[in-house]
């Protein structure tokens, strides 16, 4: 078991504490499976009019537990709308999550969007059937990928078995057997199917079945979110100037990532996710650069180089306040301004009457060399391999 912190939030909890004074909070291994209350009347959370945010730590999860909440009155006779199901966080993952990411790909059009391993609901019973079992939901276990035809034949009133075939070869084999009295998880971890979503009655030989289309497993998915993590902390480690030392953990944990890392690593992910999914791809207008390549996506003039693109403006901005206004170690804000207000003056001679002494001042005005890094905003020319005479601050 995992300790999951998960998040809640109440938009306007004046209104609700009309009608309700807690929150419980539910949990099931799958995102359309059966849904228990875990919060007690001892631990389930209390609405407070002033506050909008709140947690509740699960000590028993599962780091692939699902979770949805709903409002309740004190004597647990009244209940609110449930939310919508989510996970409290995706397993070792800490600038963003994989819906982020999702929403990130989920972008342009159908043909070119990244499926990971996924849940299928309200599947369609074969038009051959005698009997009338339907199955309401079906989930993909976070290491499964591919692209199969999984049926699910039933061998009794009750029992099934679960064969695959893949859509480009005819060999077949069989996932496992299981009864609709009891949930089936089979053993490679593929596939899982709550008993609660069984309905009507089956006849033998009935037939349920559907197509898989998971480009990615989700346990890849969050490597390459790892990836980006480490990708984001190495460009803010160079321009910002780091006292402490960390090279076997990132930055910032769940809690203090700043909104444009979290903003940026979900950019920089979907960019890892997409370039390997289609990585046959070749770019148009550049000659033997491949789609995969970061720098030669980054000089992409489509939708696609604008990932890279909106992450390293997103790192530009933070960086700047943080030189600017905010110590990074810290936090804290501390004053700033041009080098040049700590340079001493040239000349001690009197200046303009009335003005005061006269001081040339450095021609700092334009930061182009790597001596000047602070200013060289996010970009990081040795790996992304740009002019950095472009990048003039005036």
């Amino acid at each position: 078991m995992t300790l999951i912190t998960v998040p809640i939030q109440i938009v306007d909890p004046c209104t609700l504490l009309e009608n309700f004074q807690f929150i419980e909070v539910w949990r099931a291994a799958t995102k359309y499976g059966s849904y228990s209350r875990v919060t007690t009347n001892a631990t389930r959370i209390q609405i407070c009019p002033t506050k909008q945010q709140y947690e509740y730590v699960d000590k028993t999860a599962s780091e692939f537990s699902w979770y949805k909440y709903r409002p309740a009155d004190s004597a647990q006779a009244n209940f609110g709308p449930y939310s919508a199901p989510f996970q409290a966080s995706n397993p070792n993952t800490t600038y963003c999550t994989l819906e982020d990411v999702q929403r990130i790909l989920g972008r342009g059009e159908d043909a070119k969007r990244i499926r990971f391993s996924d849940a299928y609901k309200n599947l369609q019973p074969a038009k051959t059937n005698t009997g009338t079992k339907k199955l309401a939901a079906i989930s993909l276990g976070p290491s499964y990928c591919g692209i199969e035809r999984i049926v699910i034949e039933f061998t009794s009133t009750t029992a099934f078995k679960v064969v695959t075939t893949e859509l480009q070869r005819i060999e077949t084999r069989i996932i496992g057997t299981g009864d609709v009295s009891a949930d089936f998880a089979a053993a490679d971890g593929s596939i899982f199917i709550k008993s609660s979503d069984w309905s009507g009655t089956a006849a033998i030989g009935d037939k349920i079945e559907f197509e898989t289309f998971s480009h990615m497993s989700t346990n890849d998915a969050i490597a390459f979110i790892q990836d980006a993590e480490i990708f984001v902390d190495m460009i803010l480690e160079e321009n910002l100037q780091f006292t402490d030392s960390k090279d076997t953990e990132i930055r910032f944990d769940s809690r203090t990532v700043p909104k444009a890392v979290r903003a940026a690593t979900s950019r920089i992910a979907a960019f890892f996710i997409y370039s390997t999914v289609y990585n046959e791809q070749a770019i148009s207008g550049i000659p033997g650069a491949n789609i995969n390549d970061i720098t030669a996506g980054y000089r992409r003039p489509d939708d696609f180089s604008s990932w890279p693109r909106q992450a390293m403006r997103y790192l530009q901005g933070w960086i700047v306040k943080s030189q600017q206004h905010f110590d990074p170690e810290t936090g804290e804000a501390m004053a700033g301004g041009p080098r040049w207000r700590s340079i001493g003056a040239f000349f001690q001679g009197q200046g303009v009457y009335g003005v005061g002494s006269g001081m040339k001042l450095p021609e700092l005005n334009t930061f182009n060399d790597r001596s000047h890094m602070n200013y060289d905003g996010i970009l990081d020319y040795d790996l992304l391999g740009l002019n950095e005479n472009q990048w003039n601050v005036e």
